[in-house]
């Protein structure tokens, strides 16, 4: 699960660097998105545990 998150987060942070680069969105947007993409990586994991339990 955690290399596919990691993928994940690359694959986001690639495609909102293009579209900043591209002028289509803010860099502040950009750091919000990746922010909320690696809070919900770290956290699903636990949050499995604690439902599992």
């Amino acid at each position: 699960m955690g290399g596919i998150g990691i993928c994940v987060i690359l694959i986001i942070f690639g495609f909102l660097h293009l579209l900043v680069q591209l002028g289509l969105i803010s860099l502040v947007l950009r750091q919000e998105v990746l922010t909320t993409a690696l809070a919900s990586i770290i956290i699903l994991p636990i949050l499995k545990n604690i439902e599992a339990k």
